[in-house]
């Protein structure tokens, strides 16, 4: 410790102990973070997420996952060739060192999905699922499981409850 107090250096033969204990925590942290929400859906047997993390060539980055209820049901739809190349474009260019570094220096100001919308949008997305779960020939119970389950709604299930109390629908 120097004589500030403000900076300690580890003795060097416990420095490549302690950078391998704070590599794996920072990697249980961001596991952690990755899936935060996974706690609120209690119902749902199975989570879906937006994005996937890949490894490509020994580097790391993210792609949308295509089995997400939402993407899905937008790939079915005619315009599916536009829609892959426009997830490929997001896919390929997402700011991840912006965002890195917007977390790190302003991670209190993050928006969080949905943040500052109007409920209206938010409200449509369930529609959107709700229905395409019906049509599928999921009651109704099991299609809101579903969604409680999906991102990013296991993040509000208050704002799923507001959705059924709106369209009249019991769970």
């Amino acid at each position: 410790i120097d004589v500030k107090k403000s900076v300690a250096v580890p003795p060097v033969s416990i420095q490549k102990e302690i950078y391998r204990i704070a590599t794996a925590a920072r990697k249980k942290s961001a596991q952690i973070y990755r899936h935060k929400g996974q706690i609120i859906s209690r119902k749902s047997t199975e989570q879906s997420f937006v994005w996937h993390q890949i490894n490509r060539g020994g580097k790391l980055g993210y792609q949308i996952n295509r089995k997400h209820p939402l993407i899905q049901a937008m790939l079915s739809e005619s315009n599916k060739n536009e829609i892959k190349q426009l997830l490929e474009l997001i896919e390929e260019t997402i700011p991840v060192p912006a965002i890195i570094s917007d977390y790190s220096d302003h991670s209190d100001e993050l928006l969080q999905p949905y943040e500052g919308k109007d409920m209206v949008d938010y409200d449509k997305a369930i529609e959107k699922l709700y229905n395409a779960y019906l049509l599928s020939g999921a009651s109704p119970a099991k299609a809101l499981e579903i969604i409680a389950g999906t991102e990013p709604f296991i993040y509000s299930p208050e704002k799923i409850e507001l959705f059924c109390e709106k369209k009249g629908i019991k769970k």
